[in-house]
C-alpha cells in the first residue's frame, strides 16, 4: 500500500487530482484501522 499511496500522493500534489486525494485519505483510514488492531488479540481482530 505504501507504494500505491506514494504514487497517489504525488499525483494529488502535482496535478491536484481529486480522485488521488480521496484515495490517499482512504489509505490513511486503512492505516489507522491497522494501528488500532495491532495490539488486539487474534479473536478481537477477527471480530
Amino acid at each position: 500500500m505504501a507504494h500505491a499511496r506514494r504514487k497517489l500522493f504525488e499525483a494529488h500534489k502535482l496535478n491536484g487530482s481529486q480522485i488521488a486525494g480521496e484515495a490517499v485519505a482512504l489509505i490513511a483510514k486503512l492505516y489507522e484501522v491497522e494501528r488500532d488492531a495491532h495490539d488486539l488479540a487474534v479473536q478481537a481482530r477477527t471480530a
